[in-house]
């Protein structure tokens, strides 16, 4: 990346960018510190409309443009941001996955559903417009990244260091859903609904014909993730959890999905390997009865090797 070059007005006189880049840096994570910037942010709902002034605490940003840049740089370096894809937020990102004719009888628990969705984001949104780049909020086109969280488009492109949360088992199961987790959920809620479920089902001739049509809103989720990643080209480490728990459900849900390791996890595995300045990413898939983890790291020239020492230690810990 190309750094506009700041020029003194006097050279005789000391000038913050005539020091060595490495002691710039240092002094730019010393003005993090001491304006008690935290290390890490979370995005955990989609945009609540609260923003956050940022010229109080990051005034080195209209030092000059070179001074901007390279301020911007410390800060995504030194901070880990937690992304959270829920169903708060999953269906703004990816429209796909909803229903376009939900049920109608559950439109009241929908909005009781908002309504506390909202309220709970209110406390748990904890991420201010910290990008530091100043931009607006915008409609996203075709070309951009699903935009889960409604933030600036500079949040993905920046990002260093990133925990990435797709909990895939609570968007299947909510009322809004394409996918049949949200029937049988339903019906689990509401015995109204148990009869109506059951004559949906029963137009499934066969567990792989089930799942053949939930696979629409799995590859929906996974293109979506699979196009974050692609935009994530700042990134150096990463880890990525499917967790496939839903709402009051246990192992045998597993069984009846396609969320398996091959379809979800294999796929995440190998688009990170595309990431050229990435050096090591973790990626699992499971729920609480178990994870299937793989962690890989970059070696110089000899490029990615799987970390087999933790596979270990994971197999001894499900056991």
């Amino acid at each position: 990346m190309d750094i506009p070059l700041s020029k003194p007005e006097d050279p005789t006189r000391p000038f913050l960018c005539s020091l060595p880049a490495e002691i710039r840096l240092d002094i730019y994570n010393y003005a993090l510190t001491l304006t008690a910037i935290p290390s890490s942010f979370g995005y955990t709902g989609p945009y609540t409309g609260r923003r956050v002034k940022i010229l109080h605490t990051h005034a080195l940003i209209l030092v000059s443009k070179q001074v901007s840049v390279e301020y911007r740089q410390a800060f995504y370096e030194r901070t880990r941001f937690f992304l959270r894809i829920d169903p708060s937020n999953a269906f703004l990102g990816a429209p796909g996955l909803a229903n376009p004719n939900p049920p109608t009888n559950t439109t009241t628990n929908q909005n009781k559903n908002k309504n506390k969705t909202k309220s709970k984001n209110k406390n748990k949104f904890s991420t201010p417009n910290l990008f530091l780049g100043l931009e607006s909020l915008h409609n996203p086109d075709d070309s951009s990244p699903p935009n889960f969280w409604s933030a600036p488009p500079s949040l993905v492109s920046n990002l260093r260091h990133c925990t990435l949360y797709v909990e895939i088992g609570e968007i299947a199961a909510c009322p809004q859903s394409i996918h049949s987790l949200s029937a049988l959920v339903r019906s689990e809620q509401d015995t109204s609904n148990a009869r109506q479920v059951i004559l949906q089902m029963k137009a499934h001739r066969s567990l792989s014909s089930l799942q053949a049509n939930d696979s629409v809103f799995d590859q929906t989720l996974l293109s979506a993730v699979l196009q974050l990643l692609d935009n994530m080209q700042q990134l150096r480490s990463l880890q990525l959890v499917w967790e496939t728990t839903r709402p009051g459900g246990g192992y045998a849900d597993r069984a009846t999905t396609n969320w398996k390791w091959e379809t979800l996890g294999r796929p995440c595995v190998e688009r990170a390997k595309g990431l050229e300045k990435l050096r090591d990413f973790r990626v699992g898939v499971g729920n609480q009865m178990g994870d299937v983890v793989e962690v890989w790291k970059k070696w110089g020239k000899v490029g990615w090797e799987q970390d087999v020492d933790f596979l270990v230690t994971v197999a001894y810990s499900v056991i």
